[in-house]
């Protein structure tokens, strides 16, 4: 939903309630680098429709850029999507949502908190990478549904394949400049 205008209320929101931008698309002068949040309802309708459309145009198979969606803040350290609905699915009460963002931003700004904090974000991180798993898979089978014999691919960082990437038939690995060595590539091989 790129072309022309930006659906912000649909994207992830950081701890400072704004809109997440990947870190190789900052500074690009696209009109929207915001990454979609996966327990958005309109973001998820949104992502299936744009599926099913892709899929009637009879490809092969649909290609996911960077499927990790709301858990690539994690690897940010920024803990996550913080807009209401990833904050509302987290926990019914507002003290635990307050608590959780006061965690996030004390580790934000200085980097010191204590064990129930990190406990906490610990949590919400979580909470945040079974969000994202739920949504690939839920996502798959509605798709699969219609057109059964659809593959799935995606790419990863370096050859991660955690389970956000095992809902996938297959995809790419890209590397880092400093893993095209042959010992590099001969764990990564044996890894794929």
């Amino acid at each position: 939903d790129s072309s022309g205008y930006t659906t912000q209320r649909l994207r992830i929101r950081d701890i400072l309630n704004r809109p997440y931008t990947s870190p190789w698309q900052r500074g690009l002068s696209i009109k929207n680098p915001y990454w979609g949040c996966v327990n958005n309802p309109e973001f998820r309708i949104l992502f299936l429709n744009a599926g099913v459309n892709l899929a009637k145009l009879k490809p092969y198979a649909l290609f996911v850029d960077d499927a990790i969606f709301n858990a690539r803040l994690k690897k940010e350290q920024l803990g996550g999507c913080f807009c209401h609905y990833c904050l509302n699915q987290f926990s019914a009460s507002v003290e635990e949502q307050e608590k959780v963002r006061v965690a996030t931003l004390a580790f934000f700004k200085k980097g010191d908190i204590d064990d129930d904090q990190k406990e906490l974000i610990s949590s919400y991180e979580t909470f945040q990478f079974q969000s994202v798993l739920n949504f690939l898979v839920d996502w798959k089978e509605q798709i699969l549904f219609l057109y059964p014999d659809l593959l799935f691919l995606t790419n990863n960082y370096n050859g991660l394949w955690n389970e956000l990437y095992q809902v996938f038939d297959g995809g790419i690995a890209e590397l880092d400049r400093a893993f095209i060595n042959s010992s590099s590539l001969d764990s990564l091989y044996g890894v794929a």
